[in-house]
C-alpha cells in the first residue's frame, strides 16, 4: 500500500484535469488505451525483472543487461526526469497557492523557486527517516491533494447535473440524434 501511494503521488495531479475536461469524452478513451498500453506493460515488465533479478531495481536490472556505464546511465536518467518533472509541478502549486495568500508572488520566480528549494530538501529530510516516513507523507499528500479535491469536483458535477442543469461534455454525437 505505501508503495503503491508513493507512485500514485508522482503520477496523479489536478494540473491536467482542465486539459482532459477540455478534450471531452475522448479522454476516458485515452486513459484506457494509456493504462493498456503504457502502464500495465511497464508493470508486468518490472515484475518480471523484479521476480528474476530481486536485487535493487533498475540499475542492476540493466546492469545485468547491458554493463555497469548503461545501468548507471539508465538510473541517472530515471533521477534526472523526476528532478525536473517534480520541479515543474512544484513550481505550478507555488504559483498557483500563491493565488490564495500573495497574488503578487505568483509570477515571482524567486518566490517559486525557493518553494522548489523548500519542498526538495522537506522531501529529503523525510526521506532520511525511512521508506515509512515517505510512504506517510506521500498517503497524506496524495489524500489531501488529489483524492479528496478529485472526489469533491466530481460529487459537485454530479450535483450539478442532477439539478437540471446542462452537461457542457462535446461526446462527438450531434444533439439531434441523442
Amino acid at each position: 500500500m505505501t508503495l503503491t501511494m508513493m507512485t500514485a503521488a508522482l503520477f496523479f495531479t489536478l494540473r491536467n484535469m482542465p486539459m482532459m475536461a477540455a478534450t471531452g469524452l475522448q479522454m476516458i478513451f485515452f486513459n484506457i488505451v494509456t493504462v493498456f498500453a503504457f502502464l500495465v506493460p511497464i508493470a508486468l515488465v518490472a515484475a518480471e525483472l523484479a521476480t528474476t533479478w530481486p536485487k535493487n531495481g533498475v540499475f542492476h536490472w540493466v546492469e545485468e543487461a547491458y554493463g555497469t556505464q548503461w545501468g548507471f546511465t539508465a538510473v541517472w536518467l530515471q533521477w534526472i526526469q523526476s528532478v525536473f518533472g517534480i520541479a515543474s509541478i512544484l513550481a505550478y502549486i507555488a504559483a498557483s497557492l500563491s493565488y490564495a495568500f500573495a497574488p503578487q508572488f505568483a509570477s515571482n520566480r524567486w518566490f517559486v523557486f525557493s518553494v522548489i528549494i523548500l519542498v526538495y530538501w522537506v522531501a529529503t529530510l523525510a526521506n532520511l527517516r525511512g521508506t515509512r516516513a515517505s510512504g506517510i507523507i506521500s498517503a497524506v499528500c496524495l489524500s489531501s491533494g488529489v483524492l479528496v479535491p478529485s472526489l469533491v469536483l466530481i460529487v459537485m458535477a454530479i450535483i450539478y447535473v442532477i439539478t437540471d442543469h446542462r452537461a457542457m461534455i462535446e461526446s462527438g454525437v450531434r444533439a439531434d440524434y441523442i
